[in-house]
C-alpha cells in the first residue's frame, strides 16, 4: 500500500503516484482524483464528550483580564451574527477562569473561619458591643483598596482577595489593641472620655510603626512583583494606610458612643 520512496520524498509528486488498472496499465493519480493538501488535527480533544479546540495565547505588558475585556465583545458579536455556524460555542478558560473558580471556593469557605473569629472575640471581651466595634471598622478599608487599585492600574483577582483577607487580620489586631487598652484605662479608674483618648494616644505609636514597617516591606513586592503579586501588594498598602488612620479615629469614637451610658465621666461604671 505504500508507494516508492522517490514519490514519498516530494509532496508535489503525490499527483504522479501511479494507479494500476485491472488490465495491468497505470495512470497518474491526478487523472482519477483531485489532489490537494489539507491539514488535519494530530489528535482530537474532547471535553464533556464535545469536540474542543483550545486557542492559547500569552500576555505581555497587560493583565489577562484586560485583554479578555477587549476581545470578549468582539467574539460576542461574531457568535451573535447569522454567519456563525450552528453548534459551535466559545468558553473562556485560563487565568481568568482559574481566578474566578478560586475566588468562588474561597468565598464558600469563608463563613466558618469568620464564625470562629467572632466566637473568639466575643468570648475574649465578653461583650457583643466590643465585637460590633471591631466589625464596623472592617468594611471601610475598601475605601483605601479601591482607589489604590485604580491609581496603580491593578486588577482585582484571586491574589488581591488573598491580600485583603490578610489585611482584615491586621485591622482586627489594631482594633483589639485599642479596645483592650481602653478597657485597661477604664479599669484604672479613668472616665470614659479620658480612657478612650489616652488609649488611642498610647497605642498610636505602636500601630503606626507596625503599619509603616508593613508598608515598607510590601513596596519591593509592589514594584517588582509582576502581574501575580503587584495587585495584592498595592491593595494591602493602600488599604492598610487608610484603615490604620480610620481605625485610630473610628474605634475610640464608636467605643464612646456604645458605652457612654455604661461608664460615667467620673471613672465608675453606672448601675
Amino acid at each position: 500500500m505504500r508507494t516508492r520512496e522517490d514519490f514519498r520524498d516530494n509532496l508535489n509528486r503525490i499527483a504522479d503516484v501511479p494507479i494500476f488498472e485491472a488490465e495491468g496499465g497505470a495512470v497518474p493519480l491526478s487523472q482519477v482524483a483531485d489532489v490537494a493538501v489539507e491539514f488535519q488535527p494530530g489528535s482530537i480533544e474532547r471535553r464533556d464528550t464535545i469536540r474542543t479546540l483550545t486557542v492559547l495565547s500569552k500576555t505581555e505588558g497587560r493583565f489577562a483580564s484586560e485583554i479578555l475585556a477587549d476581545v470578549q465583545p468582539r467574539l460576542s458579536e461574531m457568535t451573535a451574527s447569522s454567519e456563525w455556524p450552528p453548534g459551535y460555542t466559545i468558553e473562556y478558560a485560563g487565568t481568568v477562569a482559574d481566578s474566578a473558580d478560586a475566588q468562588q471556593k474561597m468565598a464558600a469557605g469563608m463563613p466558618i473561619p469568620m464564625a470562629i473569629l467572632a466566637l473568639i472575640l466575643i468570648a475574649q471581651f465578653n461583650s457583643l458591643r466590643r465585637f460590633a466595634i471591631i466589625v464596623i471598622t472592617l468594611p471601610p478599608m475598601l475605601i483605601g483598596v479601591v482607589p489604590g487599585l485604580i491609581l496603580t492600574g491593578s486588577t482585582f483577582g484571586f491574589m488581591t482577595m488573598l491580600g485583603m483577607i490578610a489585611l482584615l487580620g491586621i485591622i482586627v489586631n489594631n482594633a483589639i489593641l485599642l479596645i483592650d487598652e481602653t478597657n485597661l484605662q477604664l479599669a484604672s479608674g479613668k472616665g470614659l472620655t479620658d480612657a478612650t483618648v489616652d488609649a488611642a494616644r498610647s497605642r498610636l505609636r505602636p500601630i503606626l510603626m507596625t503599619t509603616a514597617t508593613t508598608i515598607i516591606g510590601l513596596m519591593p513586592l509592589a514594584i517588582t512583583g509582576g502581574g501575580m503579586w503587584t495587585s495584592m501588594a498595592w491593595a494591602m498598602i493602600f488599604g492598610l494606610a487608610f484603615a490604620t488612620v480610620l481605625t485610630l479615629l473610628l474605634c475610640p469614637a464608636l467605643f464612646f458612643l456604645f458605652f457612654r451610658r455604661t461608664y460615667s465621666e467620673e471613672g465608675a461604671a453606672r448601675t
